[in-house]
């Protein structure tokens, strides 16, 4: 669970890098229900559209199951960097486009040798 999260969430923080190459990773289904595609989805009037489908991988990565096969310090280490972007990312209200997304959660490092 823990980096199918990690993973996901940086796909998510990746979507404006992503679609200046032209390439949108997100479930093509999900899109098609919003009307998004390639030529719309970085256009203002998107953006709560885009956030919706954000806000739903999001909860989707919150119900994963847990791994019980990982070295308990790697799982903490990945827990409190889950934790710390999907924070993040709902303070934000889902716009992966915000500038503040592209730079890690602050004191993280920190956050992290602190709780191991």
């Amino acid at each position: 669970k823990l980096g199918k999260i990690y993973g996901g969430l940086g796909l998510l923080r990746s979507v404006p890098y992503f679609l200046q190459q032209g390439h949108i990773f997100l479930p093509a289904e999900m899109l098609r229900d919003q009307n998004l595609n390639l030529d719309n989805i970085g256009q203002t009037d998107s953006a709560p559209r885009l956030a919706s489908i954000v806000r739903e991988i999001c909860v989707f990565m919150d119900m994963l199951p847990e791994p019980d096969e990982l070295p308990p310090h790697f799982m903490q280490t990945l827990i409190i960097v889950n934790k710390s972007y999907m924070k993040l990312i709902k303070r934000l209200k889902y716009n992966v486009f915000h500038p503040r997304l592209a730079r890690p959660p602050t004191l993280l490092p920190l956050r992290i040798m602190l709780n191991i």
